[in-house]
């Protein structure tokens, strides 16, 4: 009869080490959604001089554009 160990416990090395595919996708997201984002901006006379997939985004409009309201 072979002895099962129990289960090891969670650890946060487990949480470190876990996989960065959500990561990625959240990144791609983001990068799909700024080119959206950008094509409207652009249309409409602004510019969005952020970098693609930036959590932050910064949209510049010329004075007295609608495009902020």
């Amino acid at each position: 009869m072979a002895d099962s160990a129990p289960p090891k416990p969670k650890t946060i090395r487990d949480w470190l080490n876990r996989p960065r595919e959500e990561k990625t996708d959240v990144i791609k997201q983001r990068t799909e959604l700024w080119e959206a984002l950008n094509a409207f901006v652009s249309q409409e006379g602004g510019w969005v001089t952020s970098v693609p997939g930036a959590k932050n985004l910064r949209i510049e409009t010329p004075s007295r554009s609608s495009l902020p309201a």
